[in-house]
């Protein structure tokens, strides 16, 4: 019998040699440890302010009395291919030469032709070429699922 328990007792030796060591390694780190809590200080918070942005189409309603009348002529050799309008009527555009086949981006105020774009809505964009608007639209592709 003493043979049994001095093998069981040096089986578990190290075990309670491990537990004597985390003892002893918890007490003497709590006597470092504050004994009160942190008080959370709200004055030192950083408050900012969120704004909320529309995305890609714009929902801001416009008086038409306070614009200018636009041509709803387009500008026949171009294509436009693509549009990112904000709220504000910003954003950027993807335009073809229909000719040469190539492709501009334009951003809001910038020029293509001596036209300048100054505003960009969901479906179409405006230029302004002296005085006058022209309207350049973006073509509706109808894909039907089935037809090849």
């Amino acid at each position: 019998m003493n043979k049994a328990s001095n093998i069981i007792i040096t089986k578990f030796l190290i075990y309670i040699y491990t537990i004597l060591v985390a003892y002893i390694l918890s007490v003497s780190v709590s006597f470092f440890l504050p004994k009160n809590s942190i008080e959370f200080q709200e004055s030192s918070a950083i408050k900012i302010d969120y704004d909320r942005y529309m995305g890609f189409y714009s929902t801001k309603t416009i008086n038409i009395n306070n614009r200018k009348q636009i041509i709803n002529q387009t500008l026949n050799k171009y294509e436009l291919k693509a549009i990112y309008s904000t709220t504000n009527h910003s954003g950027w555009a993807i335009v073809q030469n229909k000719t040469t086949k190539e492709s501009s981006i334009l951003t809001q105020f910038s020029k293509l032709d001596n036209y300048k774009l100054i505003r960009l809505y969901k479906d179409n964009i405006v230029f302004e070429l002296s005085g006058k608007e022209y309207n350049l639209q973006i073509q509706d592709l109808k894909i039907k699922l089935g037809d090849k």
